[in-house]
């Protein structure tokens, strides 16, 4: 039994637009494409894993190359009817960032071509008819943008007139931050060190991952060990501690 398809039509926004094979160009066409293929992928990818065979494919070119037909594996019906709904109602929130950038990149592409992008149902009839056209605004995913310090091992330094380093921080994950020339010659000396670095970080805003961190400062930061830290902890508060029951201070903490 042959899969279920739904069509992309690609309409000129305006009458003075034609959209024919002679004005569509491959590289366009293979962006589209890959975009819309990407989205449904990365939906399902988020909570199930994905079939073996062929996922999304184009089996038909209809009316002069303006009418795009897809054939689409059973397993993908539902996140193509996440992607298409979001469209529709232009409520972009629960797909993913990336879904949600190719989303974007999709209206830009209409935006410089002056295209209208539409979806639209045959066989699967859970696919919602949409419409991505140059006045309906898709944003690219939120951030959240602000000043902070992160902590943790230079494991790479390098770069000509763009210098990034790599930062493994304490939870393990790996990051790339930009730093000017001036501040990775420093970070170089401290190549396989914990450093503590103060910039401009860029968050997700719907799980807060650090997306991009500029480096403005390299902070003068040692690591030592748990009982060094205790021990400085100790002389800077000089006496305070000696007449205070540790197990009895901790008690009353938990009771309050």
């Amino acid at each position: 039994m042959p899969n279920p398809t739904f069509t992309i039509r690609i309409k000129g926004y305006s009458s003075e637009i034609n959209v024919s094979p002679e004005t569509v160009s491959a590289g366009n066409l293979a962006y589209l494409i890959g975009r819309v293929e990407k989205s449904i992928i990365e939906t399902h990818s988020q909570d199930h894993p994905l079939p073996e065979s062929a996922l999304i494919s184009l089996v038909a070119i209809e009316q002069g190359s303006n009418v795009l037909v897809f054939s689409i594996e059973p397993e993908l019906i539902e996140a193509a009817t996440t992607v298409t709904a979001a469209i529709r109602t232009n409520h972009f929130e629960p797909l993913l960032r990336s879904v949600q950038d190719n989303l974007h990149d999709i209206w830009k592409l209409t935006r410089r071509l002056n295209w209208i992008i539409q979806f639209a149902a045959r066989e699967v009839s859970a696919v919602l008819d949409a419409m991505i056209h140059p006045d309906h605004k898709i944003p690219p995913a939120p951030e959240l943008a602000g000043v902070t310090t992160i902590y943790g091992q230079c494991i790479r330094v390098g770069g000509d007139k763009h210098a990034t380093a790599q930062i493994r921080l304490i939870n393990g994950k790996i990051i790339t931050v930009k730093v000017s020339l001036p501040l990775a010659k420093k970070l170089a000396n401290h190549l396989y060190c914990e450093v503590g670095l103060e910039g401009e970080a860029f968050w997700n805003a719907s799980d807060f991952e650090i997306l991009r961190f500029e480096v403005n400062k390299l902070l003068p930061y040692r690591a030592v060990s748990l009982e060094d830290s205790f021990n400085k902890l100790y002389q800077a508060g000089g006496n305070i501690w000696d007449n205070i029951d540790a197990e009895q201070f901790i008690h009353e903490i938990r009771a309050n």
